[in-house]
């Protein structure tokens, strides 16, 4: 059986497919003159890619399904420094004869071994509320399988299958190496925090096929789905004749709707204590060195040792580093040598949304 044309093996100008996409998003636009084109994107496992359709119809438009398969044939166009796909046909294509898994972007990581890793970071939790809260949520079934299926955004980070734990996962082990040298941490607290701080994204976003906003995530957002949801398992725990002080409580609630750390972010509170700000930064550093990585290796032209300019960093083009350095990442990625330590440990990759 042939292999498929993925997303990410169009990056050059002038290449060809014809291959089928997820379709996920499109919209129907005039020209200056008055023509009609379409806008959209295509997603496979590997990524996502935008879409241009010339000499649209309003009636073509519809016959389009939005979070459908499409068969796709035309050409990559590299704009403003990334490939774009020039569409010069498509149809419709019945999913019955499809593997979903082709068109769903998932995480490389073992999921099974991040769920074990998260699992024993929060063994680690003493405190009897904090282990109580913990576990609730731990052993709640249906919520756990969410868990480890969510995207952790819709873009800019992690915006795959398993994003979620694998993000979470990421800022525990961090957390470990910060917490000795900083004593006035509640390790407790911040593990705990960590790991609820993305909780809501299990409910703000869609992810059975294309990854989108559910309507409660667009009304009502994840800081505060996730702070509804932990208010929802001490009142059964304490209904349970569990004591979790309200201290505690509030506590948690302000990690959840402090970790964006701004109001321009989201944030309807500033971090004010020292585990609200550990949270914060913590989340913003995996975010955007996840984002970093991503942009870098996904950058079209691999001689280039600048990307195209990025949203996540301020609409700023980000240095890819000198062809050994992008050689040196590879090789530690795939688990060879690394170049600091000069052993065979396979260095583990560790996001602000």
């Amino acid at each position: 059986m042939p292999s498929r044309q993925s997303i990410a093996q169009l990056v050059r100008s002038g290449q060809v497919f014809d291959e089928t996409f997820l379709l996920v998003e499109k919209e129907l636009r005039p020209t200056k003159t008055g023509k009609l084109f379409i806008r959209g994107v295509l997603q496979d496992r590997t990524g996502q890619c935008p879409i241009v359709v010339w000499e649209a119809t309003e009636r073509f438009y519809e016959a389009l399904p939005r979070g459908g398969f499409v068969r796709a044939r035309g050409r990559v166009e590299i704009y403003q420094n990334k490939p774009q796909l020039i569409v010069d046909s498509c149809v419709p294509v019945d999913e019955s004869q499809l593997d979903l898994s082709d068109f769903l972007p998932a995480t490389t990581q073992d999921v099974k071994a991040l769920e074990k890793e998260l699992r024993q970071s929060l063994r680690a939790v003493r405190d009897p509320g904090l282990r109580a809260v913990a576990d609730a949520f731990l052993d709640d079934v249906d919520l756990m399988a969410k868990f480890c299926r969510a995207p952790a955004a819709k873009v800019n980070h992690h915006a795959y299958l398993g994003g979620l734990l694998e993000h979470t996962v990421a800022m525990l082990r961090t957390a470990r190496q910060v917490l000795p040298l900083y004593p006035v941490l509640n390790a407790d607290l911040l593990l705990v925090g960590i790991f609820l701080h993305d909780i809501g994204k299990i409910d703000e976003l869609a992810y059975a096929r294309v990854l989108d906003y559910t309507d409660s995530g667009r009304l009502v957002g994840h800081l505060v789905l996730g702070a509804m949801m932990l208010q929802d398992k001490v009142a059964r725990l304490r209904a349970a004749g569990t004591d979790i002080p309200d201290i505690l409580l509030q506590q948690l609630v302000h990690l959840i709707l402090a970790h964006h750390g701004e109001y321009e972010f989201g944030s309807p509170k500033l971090p004010i204590t020292p585990e609200a700000v550990a949270v914060h930064y913590l989340d913003n550093l995996d975010a955007k060195l996840q984002a970093f990585r991503e942009a870098v290796d996904t950058h079209p032209a691999d001689e280039e040792s600048w990307t195209g300019r990025q949203f996540m960093f301020d609409n700023q083009m980000l240095f890819r580093g000198t062809a050994e350095d992008r050689q040196r990442r590879r090789s530690v990625a795939a688990g060879g040598p690394s170049a600091e330590t000069g052993d065979d440990t396979p260095q583990r990759k560790g996001g602000l949304d």
